[in-house]
């Protein structure tokens, strides 16, 4: 894959981005300190929504309980924008091996997902917005788990995406992305819109599908309406169609976190043939897995969201 092309401004701030991502750790860690008081307390950023998400997804807890965990959430949160800023400066081979060395992301249960890559037409991986779903990307080139390899090259994957709303924004992202599978033969970053003619055209071509799934349903998207967190929650069905359709097996991602800064992730099996299920059911089970994931670490989850509309 070629290198993202950004216009001037872009190329700045990805600059100013690669050398504040070289400084210690400790100073990432206070500037998310920082941001996380400066978007609660002086900004207010989605504060009423934040309270009303948690309060309406933990009924059995008191506001006194709450009140600590939107605090963590936001910290959180800000710990999420400083490790955009710590992953940008992993470029080329020389990057990659920091990354690898940083431990940022552990990726466990890898022999699942080689033994679906040699079982099944292609893997679907129904990811959440829980933990940091911007670590993924350049997953086979990074090595996260040198002691079980995934069974992957950069011509495998296809990660999938909405595009921003915002030009500049949706670059600068692409190029953090996409940094450490720069150089390789990765062509698979597919807009959502586009994926099921991406995957029509190459569906005799083994692939491992990164689908962020958890959103409100945006456009003329199919959904069904499921229970998450005691409420009715409308959940689209894209990717579980497009694996219903082709024999795709379908994993969950569950993340954690063991301490600040570091994440583990792992596959959870929800089918190994989707046609065997409905794209319903499928979903069903994912928002069941998410649920539970969520209830292990809260604070973890991007409350800010306007998930029930």
């Amino acid at each position: 894959m070629d290198k993202v092309k950004l216009n001037p401004l872009q190329g700045f701030v990805l600059g100013l981005m690669r050398l504040l991502g070289r400084l210690p750790k400790g100073f990432h860690f206070a500037m998310a300190d920082f941001i996380a008081w400066f978007a609660r307390r002086v900004l207010h950023y989605r504060e009423q929504v934040v309270t009303v998400n948690l309060a309406r997804s933990f009924p059995e807890l008191k506001y006194w309980e709450l009140e600590p965990l939107a605090k963590e959430f936001y910290r959180h949160f800000a710990d999420l924008f400083t490790e955009v800023v710590r992953y940008s400066v992993f470029q080329g081979e020389k990057g990659r091996k920091r990354l690898r060395d940083s431990h940022i992301l552990e990726v466990n249960d890898v022999s699942l997902v080689n033994r679906l890559l040699e079982t099944t037409p292609s893997v679907m991986v129904l990811n959440s917005h829980l933990g940091n779903w911007e670590l993924f990307g350049g997953i086979s080139e990074c090595g996260y788990d040198p002691k079980e390899p995934f069974a992957l090259r950069p011509g495998h994957i296809v990660a999938v995406y909405k595009e921003m709303t915002s030009k500049f924004s949706d670059g600068l992202f692409e190029a953090c992305r996409l940094g450490p599978v720069m150089g390789t033969d990765f062509d698979g970053y597919v807009e959502s819109s586009q994926v099921m003619r991406f995957a029509l055209k190459n569906r005799d071509r083994k692939r491992f599908y990164m689908f962020n799934t958890d959103q409100s349903p945006y456009g003329n998207a199919a959904w069904t309406e499921v229970e998450f967190l005691h409420q009715p929650t409308r959940a689209m069905l894209g990717g579980a169609s497009l694996a219903c359709r082709l024999h795709y097996s379908v994993v969950y991602l569950h993340w954690s976190r063991p301490e600040r800064g570091r994440y583990e992730a792992r596959f959870i099996p929800i089918c190994e043939d989707a046609s065997t299920m409905t794209p319903e059911g499928i979903m069903q089970e994912f928002y069941r897995l998410l649920e539970a994931n969520i209830r292990e670490d809260p604070a973890m989850y991007l409350w800010t969201h306007k998930r029930w509309k």
